[in-house]
């Protein structure tokens, strides 16, 4: 660093990163308002093909070059411009907060979006696109921090997984969720989770589960890439073909149960007293002034 420029990109406020030249083929060189955004563990800096991405401004998922799904990545913009010397200079702006659902924490519809566009580095093996059973209904009886909290719990327990699965977990909206697997992805990895959920359900949102019934969860599509397509929207298509049909079958299932429990009498001894069953809700306490 022995030129006024050096200095000057050494001292500037924002991350910035520094090649040589576009066809230098070596690493960047970071600043130190780099280094102190992002530290070292991040490896930005390590990642030689970002200079050759022509001038202006690019969003990319930033992490350790070749890890699929890299959990440490971030989603940050590139200002790139060529200098009169030849060398490379990017101003770095961490979007990662932007690209986040701010109830349960996951990444967002435009994460999905930038992880599996053409500029992705990995190709995607296996989509999961899953909603919760009875949200409404969730909504409707329990009030909605009710169903904000089975979201929130839902989340976490998708994310710890998909960790595990070397995957990513995201919120499309409402109470729909998408995993994205660069392998591998089965009704074995999803019926674990759906159990956890429903074990959750059941402890903490008693008024999801029907006396003698299945656990409320929730219902799941898989697709897999090639068979199923390769671009995101042939797999979400295929994904919510098949999550219809398992709502269907569940809903179908639910229904026999609750046919067979309005065999019993309609008032039955529940934990806080005479109960009523209301056929696909819940079992509502009797008003003890009715």
């Amino acid at each position: 660093m022995n030129s006024p420029d050096d200095w000057t990109f050494e001292h500037l406020p924002l991350p910035a990163l520094l090649w040589p030249s576009r066809w230098s083929g070596v690493a960047p060189r970071p600043n130190a308002a780099f280094t102190r955004t992002f530290g070292l563990d991040l490896l930005l800096a390590r990642r030689p093909d970002l200079g050759h991405l022509p001038d202006g401004a690019h969003v990319l998922r930033l992490g350790r070059p070749g890890a699929a799904w890299d959990w440490d990545a971030r989603v940050c913009r590139l200002h790139l411009g060529t200098r009169p010397d030849g060398s490379r200079l990017a101003l770095v702006v961490d979007l990662q907060a932007e690209y986040q659902d701010p109830l349960t924490g996951l990444e967002d519809r435009r994460a999905l979006l930038l992880d599996t566009g053409e500029t992705a580095q990995t190709q995607l093996g296996s989509l999961a696109l899953l909603d919760v059973d009875g949200f409404k209904e969730v909504n409707d009886t329990l009030g909605h921090k009710a169903g904000d909290d089975a979201l929130r719990a839902l989340a976490e327990l998708l994310a710890a997984a998909a960790r595990s699965w070397g995957a990513r977990a995201y919120r499309l909206g409402g109470d729909e969720f998408v995993v994205c697997a660069p392998g591998y992805l089965g009704a074995r990895e999803l019926g674990t989770v759906q159990a956890q959920f429903a074990e959750h359900l059941a402890a903490q949102l008693p008024g999801t589960r029907l006396r003698g019934a299945a656990p409320r969860s929730f219902s799941y599509g898989l697709a897999q890439a090639p068979q199923d397509g390769a671009a995101l929207a042939e797999l979400l298509r295929c994904a919510d073909a098949r999550l219809a049909g398992s709502k269907k079958r569940r809903r179908g299932t639910q229904a026999a149960q609750v046919a067979r429990l309005q065999e019993r009498p309609a008032a039955v001894l529940a934990p806080d007293g005479p109960a009523l069953l209301w056929p696909g809700l819940s079992w509502l306490p009797l008003r003890k002034n009715a």
